[in-house]
C-alpha cells in the first residue's frame, strides 16, 4: 500500500484524462513546490465522472493511479470549467477514509467514520 498523510487535495475542476503525470503536475506545480510537498496527494476527475487519477508526490519522483468505474459515477462535485489557479485552493480536501470511500464508488459525504470512546475524567482501571 502506498502511504500518504492524511489529507488528499482534490482539484476543483474537470480534467481531460489524456494528462499524464507531467500535465498534472503542472496544474498543481505551485502546492507541489510550495506548502505541500512530498508526501502530498492529489485527486483529478473527468468531466463525466466516472475516472480518476491519484497523483502523489514521492521523494524521488511521482506516482500516478487510474481507476475508471464500470458503471457509476465517482461521487464527487468538480467544476466543469475552472480556473487553474483556484482549483486547488478552493478544492476539497479529503481524510483517508473518505478517500477509500470515493474510491469505491461511495457517497463519502453521507458516510462517516465510526466514532471513537472518549474516556471519562472518573474512569480508572484496576490491575
Amino acid at each position: 500500500m502506498i502511504d500518504y498523510p492524511n489529507i488528499a487535495w482534490v482539484y476543483n475542476c474537470a480534467v481531460d484524462m489524456r494528462r499524464s503525470i507531467d500535465g498534472l503536475s503542472m496544474l498543481v506545480q505551485k502546492q507541489i513546490s510550495g506548502e505541500h510537498g512530498y508526501g502530498t496527494v492529489f485527486v483529478f476527475i473527468n468531466k463525466a465522472g466516472d475516472k480518476i487519477k491519484i497523483l502523489l508526490k514521492q521523494h524521488n519522483g511521482f506516482c500516478l493511479l487510474y481507476k475508471r468505474l464500470d458503471h457509476k459515477r465517482f461521487q464527487i462535485k468538480v467544476d466543469k470549467v475552472g480556473e487553474v489557479s483556484t482549483a486547488v485552493s478552493g478544492g476539497i480536501s479529503l481524510t483517508k477514509q473518505q478517500l477509500r470511500w470515493l474510491l469505491e464508488g461511495l457517497d463519502w459525504e453521507k458516510l462517516s467514520s465510526t466514532k471513537s470512546f472518549k474516556k471519562s475524567p472518573n474512569y480508572s482501571v484496576f490491575l
